[in-house]
């Protein structure tokens, strides 16, 4: 699987590239933009993206964002099929209303789960969602305010990708979005850093539980043991020698990954 394209933050504050993007003006939506669910000039010096689930499904959270009622928007959200919804503006001192006291200073983004946030974010969620924070972090950079695509936990001296669940009560006391997405951190940022290089490094697939490893080793011009070294070095830095290697193809290449599980295409 190909590095997908980094996208881009236009002067006019949209997200634009080789991606499924909608605005919060455009068809079929032609809600306000920005959302009326934001304080504009409300965003202060940025200190990096913010990870959220939405505990429901992405159009129903696009409709919540837009009623004045639901008291809560976010920059962007993102569909389990990879779609990428933004509200507001980056670079023109909109906020949006996602995590309370982090408000001026994190962007939030949303995650569809479809009501169940122990299931992990597919394939395509994960790409987008690397995509977007990669925007987010070099548009922000170019402004002068830089926030690193690394992890961090602190919301008060922290830069990078945080989780909502780190701000505590002055976030809104939210545990979200959950020990399933929050262990797919690790993923999000590795994607983000290959799409910032342009290329190369290794990709995350997903197994559908049907292909064997050969199969599915054919099918993205790597060999079993190639998949196998790389997932480990990758996930648990273990690194399997050239004989290793060898005995990996011929034994393993016949069995089928379980269904979700995360493997390394080097």
């Amino acid at each position: 699987m190909a590095v997908p394209e980094r996208l881009t933050i236009g002067p006019d504050g949209r997200l634009r590239g080789q991606a499924l993007i909608t605005w919060n003006d455009q068809f079929p939506w032609k809600d306000p933009w920005p959302t009326q669910n934001g304080t504009p000039g409300g965003f202060g010096t940025p200190y990096g993206g913010v990870i959220h689930t939405e505990v429901g499904f992405e159009q129903g959270t696009i409709t919540e964002f837009n009623q004045a009622s639901a008291d809560a928007s976010a920059f962007f959200s993102i569909g389990m099929d990879g779609h990428i919804h933004q509200y507001g503006p980056l670079g023109k001192d909109w906020m949006a209303w996602t995590q309370v006291a982090g408000n001026p200073n994190w962007r939030g983004v949303e995650h569809e789960d479809k009501g169940h946030p122990t299931t992990p974010m597919p394939e395509a969620q994960l790409i987008a969602s690397a995509q977007v924070f990669e925007a987010m972090s070099t548009f922000d950079g170019s402004l002068g305010n830089p926030w690193p695509l690394e992890p961090t936990d602190d919301p008060i001296n922290g830069r990078g990708l945080i989780f909502h669940v780190d701000g505590g009560a002055a976030w809104g006391g939210h545990d979200c979005p959950g020990p399933v997405r929050m262990a797919q951190r690790p993923m999000i940022i590795s994607l983000a850093k290959q799409i910032r290089a342009g290329g190369g490094g290794p990709v995350y697939i997903t197994a559908d539980g049907k292909s064997t490893l050969a199969q599915l080793a054919t099918k993205n011009h790597s060999a079993p043991s190639s998949m196998l070294r790389a997932t480990a070095e990758a996930n648990y830095h273990v690194f399997f020698p050239a004989d290793v290697a060898a005995f990996v193809d011929q034994a393993a290449g016949p069995a089928v990954p379980a269904a979700g599980m995360r493997l390394v295409v080097p």
